[in-house]
């Protein structure tokens, strides 16, 4: 018995290469031999017929055949011809509703012929292997471009992690600050209340019956009259009469006839300041 076929993967068909494999496995070898007696034995690859092969079993993972006692194997190779459709499989194509259409006989053997194409792993014609080179080198050129892209998404994925992170944060935090808000938001509105109450009590503390003075602090704020109420001290005496004795020229007392702890340089300073205008009793 001479070998005929073996199981294996190819990327040639139909006179060119495939995308992907061609998977010719066990079963698709068994199916191509069952119930056939016999095929003709071709000269390489053509018309003439010059013996026939037969007996086909598989030994040893090898599909094995008979061939005809007239013909002279020494220094040939069986070569055999299929028929097939190819479905697309993942990574791989499948022959399947296969036929085996004839065996040729060649001192060259290539792998197999599948749909009248020369189909060979170890012995390549020069254009099929520049054919091979080539799709090789556009196959690396797709994985690299693929691989780049693949990188790309990575990092895009990494940032918009990152964004969720950041964004996740933030809500948190702003979670936290509307609670807090939430809670502050009547204390500062009673404090806001409180704050009015006293600043017109305080205006009407300084300003007395005074529309003038009333106008001048009428647009200060609380901080403002507070400021006021604290360093300033108001009193006019009664005309003629003085608490205070002056040095006669008309000069306001010294400091040391002041009340205690009262600063009349930075109360001037603060009242010129805050009203543009020089204090007018002091």
């Amino acid at each position: 018995m001479y070998d005929l076929f073996k199981p294996l993967s190819s990327l040639y068909v139909e006179n060119g290469l495939t995308d992907k494999p061609v998977r010719y496995d066990k079963d698709f070898l068994k199916d191509v031999i069952k119930d056939v007696e016999s095929v003709d034995l071709t000269k390489k690859h053509t018309n003439e017929v010059i013996g026939s092969v037969s007996n086909f079993m598989f030994v040893d993972g090898i599909l094995k055949c008979d061939v005809s006692d007239n013909v002279d194997m020494s220094g040939y190779g069986l070569s055999p011809q299929f028929r097939a459709e190819l479905v697309e499989r993942d990574g791989f194509l499948q022959p399947v509703n296969g036929e085996l259409l004839s065996v040729g006989l060649t001192k060259t053997p290539r792998t197999h012929i599948l749909n009248n194409s020369e189909v060979g792993s170890d012995y390549l014609s020069d254009e099929m292997l520049q054919q091979t080179m080539r799709r090789n080198t556009e196959l690396e050129k797709e994985m690299a471009q693929k691989d780049n892209e693949l990188e790309s998404l990575k990092q895009k994925l990494a940032k918009n992690e990152e964004l969720e992170k950041k964004y996740s944060d933030l809500e948190k935090k702003y979670s936290k600050s509307s609670a807090k808000l939430e809670e502050l938001t009547p204390k500062a509105k009673k404090y806001d209340e409180y704050s009015a109450i006293k600043r017109d009590k305080l205006l009407d503390e300084l300003a007395g019956d005074s529309d003038e003075l009333r106008s001048k602090y009428e647009s200060f704020d609380l901080k403002q009259l507070e400021v006021i109420a604290e360093t300033r001290v108001i009193k006019q005496e009664p005309r003629g009469v003085s608490s205070r004795q002056g040095s006669g020229n008309g000069n306001p007392p010294n400091n040391e006839d002041d009340e205690e702890g009262f600063d009349r340089d930075k109360f001037r300073t603060m009242y010129e300041e805050i009203t543009g205008e020089e204090p007018k009793y002091i």
